[in-house]
């Protein structure tokens, strides 16, 4: 296993990941992103975007979950120069599954997988481009 992948199961934030994952509700990534901010590395912000456009309720989110989730795009977008290709491309697909035209994430996130396109497994770029053309972009 590449070390890309296996470095962040261990330690805090792989402990903090696989709390993200064991999550089954939007609202409960929100609510552990919104208690534990400041322990969320690149790694975390990714996996926490990504369950939560996985697990997005039909009835939406109440207006402090929409206030998180903009917190959690703010933090993305501080850490995507850190994300590799499938931090890349499962942000863009979390963006376009809630419907969420974050214009400097995007931006920020297109700009960061053309130095890395190589790096890019064909899920990756498959999912990718399916966001952006999702989103009309």
């Amino acid at each position: 296993m590449p070390s890309e992948l296996s470095s962040w199961r261990v330690g805090p934030k792989g402990q903090l990941n696989k709390e993200i994952i064991d999550l089954s509700r939007a609202a409960d990534v929100l609510a552990l992103f919104e208690r534990r901010r400041s322990e969320f590395e690149a790694i975390n912000v990714s996996t926490a975007l990504h369950r939560v456009a996985k697990h997005r309720e039909a009835s939406g989110c109440r207006t402090m979950q929409m206030t998180t989730l903009r917190s959690l795009t703010v933090a993305a977008l501080s850490h995507v120069g850190e994300f590799n290709a499938r931090e890349l491309s499962g942000s863009a697909w979390a963006l376009a599954r809630l419907v969420c035209r974050d214009q400097p994430l995007l931006a920020a996130i297109s700009s960061a997988a053309i130095p890395t396109l190589t790096e890019f497994l064909m899920q990756n770029l498959v999912n990718t481009a399916w966001a952006f053309s999702a989103l009309g972009l």
